[in-house]
């Protein structure tokens, strides 16, 4: 009679990924949504435009969508 399978296959290395992955998207998103807050102080620490201010928070939505 063969051995029953193993239920723990991965190890529990699947509850990381999904640990690590909420806690990337909690961040990004919540920088998506204060980014206004932030906004006026990237400007006056960088001495940027406009455009290069918001330069930053178009990377960030691009690439959490990407990913």
């Amino acid at each position: 009679m063969p051995p029953p399978p193993n239920p723990n296959i991965d190890g529990g290395w699947g509850w990381a990924v999904v640990f690590s992955t909420f806690t990337v998207r909690f961040i990004s998103h919540g920088m998506i949504y204060t980014f206004g807050i932030y906004y006026v102080e990237f400007r006056k620490y960088f001495g940027t435009t406009s455009g290069a201010a918001s330069l930053v928070m178009s990377i960030l939505v691009g690439m959490t969508n990407f990913v």
